[in-house]
């Protein structure tokens, strides 16, 4: 939003404009002039500073996932083009260390804010944070993630239909004992996949393994602490899908211990889709 934007669709002049939101005019605060000019660059996210700051900040849950460093990469690589200085803060899936992240950021002038929250419930809205002369409002878009009560500009995968299709392969091919390493399902992704999966057993007319749903936290950690836990059960399953690639390597880890083999091709061998993609 400019001036020139402001003035145009204000009615007024660029100079009333200016002067009015400049505080260089001799225009009372109680003035329909000032009042209709200062409202309406409120409501559209005007600010005086608005263009002096190149920095955006990118939030995101876990540096160490593969997926997060090429979006990374990504995002850099536009903000090169446009002059911006890019800001990457990794909170680990904490809620507490992105609460702070948060907190900091609220204090800087940025350009914008790419912002992959933890959890859907438990983060804290950024712009929540922001007292004061940053009361303005700072463009943000949220990442394969979302926040139920904040509406944002966003960019996510069609997680229900890529979770729907990895499922419907595997049912296909005949395996009706399917295991799943879900996410934490206070996420979008993590509730989406779950729900991908569930729907494709519905598609053949057939009742989700209930007993067979395990829940990570996208972690390789818990796809491998997962995993040994279905081991430990002692009743393997005849497929296994874990919801995305951090938590593959962890399943991947786990079964190559216990010498159990990968494939399609016996029924020695353990059947696997995994969710998004990893060399």
């Amino acid at each position: 939003m400019t001036l020139k934007e402001i003035a145009e669709q204000t009615g007024y002049s660029i100079a009333t404009v200016s002067r009015v939101l400049n505080g260089t005019g001799n225009y009372n605060e109680t003035s329909k002039t000032y009042q209709e000019i200062t409202e309406f660059a409120r409501m559209n996210g005007y600010s005086r500073n608005q263009k002096t700051s190149r920095l955006v900040a990118h939030v995101v849950p876990d540096i160490g996932n593969p997926i997060t460093v090429a979006i990374a990469k990504t995002i850099q690589e536009i903000c090169d083009q446009e002059g911006l200085t890019l800001l990457i803060i990794n909170t680990n899936e904490s809620p507490e260390q992105e609460a702070r992240a948060l907190q900091q950021l609220a204090k800087l002038e940025l350009y914008g804010v790419v912002y992959s929250p933890v959890s859907e419930v438990n983060s804290v809205d950024f712009v929540s944070y922001r007292t004061g002369r940053h009361n303005e409002r700072v463009p943000v878009v949220l990442i394969g993630r979302e926040l139920s009560f904040a509406t944002y500009d966003s960019v996510y995968i069609n997680n229900v239909a890529g979770a729907f299709g990895a499922t419907r392969f595997l049912l296909q091919k005949g395996y009706r004992d399917i295991a799943v390493i879900a996410g934490p399902t206070n996420t979008k992704p993590g509730r989406e996949r779950l729900e991908g999966f569930t729907k494709a057993f519905e598609y053949f007319n057939l009742k989700p393994p209930g007993d067979r749903i395990l829940y990570g936290d996208f972690t390789m950690e818990s796809g491998y602490r997962q995993t040994k836990a279905l081991l430990r059960s002692g009743s393997l399953p005849q497929a296994i899908s874990p919801m995305n690639n951090l938590m593959t390597r962890g399943c991947f880890k786990a079964l190559m211990e216990a010498n159990i083999p990968i494939g399609f091709d016996s029924p020695r061998e353990m059947a696997m889709v995994s969710f998004d993609g990893d060399e």
